[in-house]
């Protein structure tokens, strides 16, 4: 259908636009009502032509009543409000987003080239070889001088290769918007690039074409006009005749000059490609050379789902990102590439950097635990990754304090191996853990062979309170246990016990159990036993309550078969629980006949807590060799927050969570709760003694007693959200404060100083904050500190100090290869492409091939457009001029 056709039914067009549907509708009322009135009034035509009109010749009449005929069912055919719909298809300049990353390891990293394959691809970034030849030809003399690029150098080059021509070749048939990316997105205004436009001089141009558009049409059809009402103020029947037809002409070539195709294109038209010679003398390449690579993370899926979202809604041909892709920050790069496929932009990736460089890579975790004990043995473990190093041998080397360790690994195939040592601190305090691989002279970076973290060694001991009501078995032995561990301070409770036991010199026994909180608040652990109720008063249950939830104490509680755990349902014991009770155990005689053996749950078989040797399968040989049990406290099933650390086998006591929770734990306020459901694990003692009862015991106090220790005093309780800060990253302190008395201290604001350990003449004022309604606890921050070792303290208790440690990040330095197996499934799950520096030639050609066209409908109501008013005016006028020469009225 031609552009004069479409304009005649109202529809302008644009030279870009081509026609590819159209279909005719009609959104009016019933057709049928229109035939209806259309015989009728066709009937009433034919009879008054041939009754008013007898004496014309029946030729005459017949043309007579079929243009009336037409102009009335043209008038019934507005009723039917027939529509014309059509699509076009147009090509329209759209914006390609480029995204380079500027993060470390663009800069820090320089890669070892030495493979053949390697040094042509810097050869051809750098413009020494032909960018269309690939990689089968030669390479150039002083290739070697190639070796060591950083990946930003080898980017800039290859943005400013004049042979590769990328940029230009992009910026003729696109708009260029350029990003730089670490952490954060920032555009880089004087990269971007906006297609020719039309001259100024052209819009006053368009307006007069504009005015002529509309002033011809009308003078013509006012001339037509005229020569019509001229024509018949003559009396002489030639001149009415030549009036009649001028008439005609004159309507006829306003309308048609009205809906002929506008002369000149409208200034949103599309235009084509601009001249490669043109852009690449216009194009600003400047930019280039300041690109700066020194952002301490990378964050690939941040990156690319923002630029998106910022030109959502603009046509965009598709992302060209410039990466490594070592992401190690926000998103996930594959969630964020799947995104930008469902939305139509297609991810076009070159991958930066070397697949197979030769590196050792120590973890950055080391596996130790937060605090230790004055001559206990500390167990570390330490991840040595290695890259290109199969058959060669390192030495790993631990040093905590003055203690040292040492011990050689040797590599496979590229991957992660755990080595392990042990130290023996000698001395107390807040000591380095550093475990190193000396650096090779081949490796691609020598500053990511060494980890460390602070380990707390303390000489005071954990002070542990055991409550229970008589001596029964599993009592005996847990005190034994206890009062021969060094690390404990052991005291106990018993209440049906002789009075006369706590009265001897350095008896382990109270007379009873504290109804004071200072007395109580003391301990770092409560184990409570087979305690009957009724021999705490409510306020020494409520105060147990505090004692865990608000002041972070831990709380053991070992099941019995007269109270512990029924006889406590609906008390505060109950709530502290990790458990659910059974709501069917009433209580009463219980038989403990039948022997069993308990399981390890999945969560405590990877607990340290209950390992019970260094490697895990040999763990779990020792648990499985234990001597049978003959009894376990009913409960229902754990509570939602708890972790299940042994269950009871029997498929009669499960639920539809699993089987029964014998060992569970979980927090509760600032502390934790810890159950044990059977009093039965003396019994483990069988053949071996205290080697297992007692270390299980012993780490199980150790655990509990832990969150608790690391807090410091008792009434000063400091924390930080995390062990380690990098640069610029927010340090959040937590305060939770108490009174001499042990109430929750309520002031609004508390004053707080911090410093670097390295000049600790610099104090930086921190202020804690109260927060609402949690009376005690307060919050504050540090901010912009340099990176180093601090300690923290509140002013009006500084004998508690808070150690962080601030550093420098090498996140980006963790992977020092190109991470081509993640860009590639990128670009696969956006329908983009991967591409190599061997491809970059053909980039500009994969963007115009997967370049969409844009649809667009447009509906016309033909009973108001040109061509319909055209159809009428001929009927009518036609007619008219017929009776005027047959002498009709």
């Amino acid at each position: 259908m031609s552009d004069f056709l479409l304009r005649l039914f109202g529809i302008q067009t644009t030279g870009a636009s081509r026609l590819v549907a159209w279909q005719p509708a009609l959104h009016g009322i019933n057709p049928a009502y229109v035939l209806v009135a259309a015989l009728l009034l066709g009937t009433l035509v034919f009879w008054m032509y041939r009754r008013s009109a007898w004496e014309l010749s029946a030729t005459r009449r017949a043309v007579l009543t079929a243009l009336r005929a037409v102009f009335l069912l043209l008038i019934l055919g507005l009723l039917l409000r027939p529509v014309l719909a059509v699509t076009f298809e147009q090509s329209i300049r759209r914006s390609l987003l480029i995204l380079i990353d500027t993060s470390a390891s663009m800069s820090q990293i320089q890669d070892q080239r030495t493979d053949e394959k390697d040094l042509k691809r810097a050869a051809i970034a750098r413009g020494l070889l032909d960018p269309a030849a690939g990689m089968d030809q030669p390479l150039p003399p002083g290739a070697t001088g190639l070796g060591q690029p950083p990946r930003i150098d080898l980017v800039k080059a290859a943005l400013k290769n004049m042979r590769l021509d990328l940029l230009p070749r992009l910026a003729r048939d696109y708009d260029l918007n350029v990003y730089a990316f670490d952490g954060k997105l920032a555009e880089i205004p004087a990269a971007a690039w906006r297609g020719r436009h039309l001259p100024e001089e052209s819009a006053g141009a368009s307006s007069l074409w504009t005015t002529l558009r509309w002033l011809v049409p009308l003078v013509l059809l006012l001339g037509g006009l005229a020569a019509l009402g001229a024509g018949y103020l003559i009396y002489n029947r030639p001149c009415r005749l030549i009036g009649a037809g001028v008439a005609i002409l004159g309507i006829l070539a306003g309308i048609v000059f009205a809906v002929l195709p506008g002369g000149r294109p409208a200034a949103s038209a599309p235009v084509p490609a601009e001249n490669l010679e043109e852009v690449r003398e216009a194009l600003n390449l400047r930019w280039i050379d300041g690109l700066e690579a020194k952002g301490a993370v990378s964050a690939v899926g941040d990156a690319v789902r923002e630029v998106i979202s910022r030109k959502r809604g603009q046509p965009i041909a598709g992302v060209l990102l410039i990466s490594d892709g070592a992401s190690n920050s926000g998103v996930q790069p594959l969630d964020a590439a799947r995104l930008a496929g469902q939305d139509k932009v297609p991810l076009y990736i070159w991958g930066v950097g070397i697949t197979a460089p030769r590196d050792i890579i120590v973890g950055s975790t080391l596996f130790a635990p937060e605090i230790a004990f004055v001559k206990d043995e500390v167990p570390v473990g330490v991840r040595v990754r290695s890259m290109g190093m199969a058959g060669q041998t390192a030495r790993v080397v631990v040093t905590l304090g003055d203690e040292k360790a040492e011990k050689d690994v040797e590599f496979n195939a590229d991957g992660e191996t755990i080595v392990t040592v042990s130290l023996t601190p000698k001395k107390p305090g807040e000591l380095e853990l550093t475990a190193t691989v000396p650096p090779r002279e081949d490796e691609l970076i020598k500053d990511n062979n060494s980890a460390s973290q602070r380990i707390r060694v303390i000489e005071e001991k954990i002070k542990v309170l055991y409550l229970e009501q008589s001596p029964r078995w599993e009592f005996k032995y847990v005190q034994a246990a206890l009062m021969r561990d060094r690390r404990v301070d052991f005291k106990c409770v018993l209440l049906e016990g002789d009075p006369a036991i706590a009265r001897g010199e350095k008896t382990p026994y109270l007379e009873e159990f504290p109804k004071k909180k200072e007395d109580l608040f003391k301990y770092d652990v409560l184990i409570m036993g087979d305690v009957d109720p009724k021999a705490l008063a409510p306020a020494q249950v409520d105060m147990i309550g505090e004692f865990v939830s608000r002041f972070g104490g831990a709380l053991v509680i070992v099941a019995g078969k007269r109270f512990m755990p029924v006889a406590w349902r609906k008390t505060l014991i109950e709530k502290l629980l990790p458990v659910e009770l059974d709501p069917a155990d009433a209580g009463g005689p219980v038989m403990a006949n039948r022997p069993f053996r308990l399981e390890l749950a999945p969560a405590g078989k990877a607990s340290p807590m209950l390992r019970l040797a260094e490697r895990e399968f040999d763990s779990m040989q020792i648990w499985g060799q234990f001597p049978p049990i003959y009894w376990t406290a009913k409960v229902a099933r754990p509570k939602p927050a708890a972790e299940v650390l042994v269950v009871d086998p029997d498929p009669a006591k499960a639920s539809r969570q699993g089987k029964m929770p014998v060992v569970a734990i979980h927090g509760y306020g600032m502390g934790q709760v810890l159950y044990v459901g059977t009093d039965n694990l003396w019994r483990w003692r069988k053949n071996a003694g205290d080697k297992y009862h007692a270390a299980l015991w012993g780490q199980m106090i150790q655990r509990m007693a832990l969150p608790h220790l690391l807090g410091g005093a008792k009434r000063t309780q400091l924390s930080t959200d995390q062990k380690e800060y990098t640069t610029g990253q927010p340090v959040t302190i937590y305060a939770r404060l108490y009174t001499d008395s042990f109430e929750p201290m309520t002031q609004a604001v508390v004053n707080g100083s911090a410093w670097n350990t390295a000049d600790p003449s610099r104090v930086r004022p921190v202020q804690l904050r109260l927060i609402p309604d949690q009376p005690g606890m307060y919050r504050g921050q540090l901010s912009e500190a340099p990176p180093g070792k601090y300690e923290f303290v509140v002013d009006h208790d500084r004998s508690v100090k808070l150690e962080f440690a601030i550093t420098d990040p090498r996140q980006e330095l963790a992977d020092p290869a190109m991470n081509e197996p993640l860009l590639r499934r990128m670009a696969d799950a956006s329908g983009g492409r991967f591409f190599r520096e061997e491809d970059l030639h053909k980039l500009p050609e994969q963007v115009a091939a997967r370049s969409d066209l844009k649809r667009t409908t447009m509906e016309a109501d033909v009973a108001f457009s040109p061509f319909y008013f055209l159809l009428m005016l001929i009927a009518v006028t036609a007619e008219w001029i017929i009776r005027k020469i047959s002498q009709l009225k």
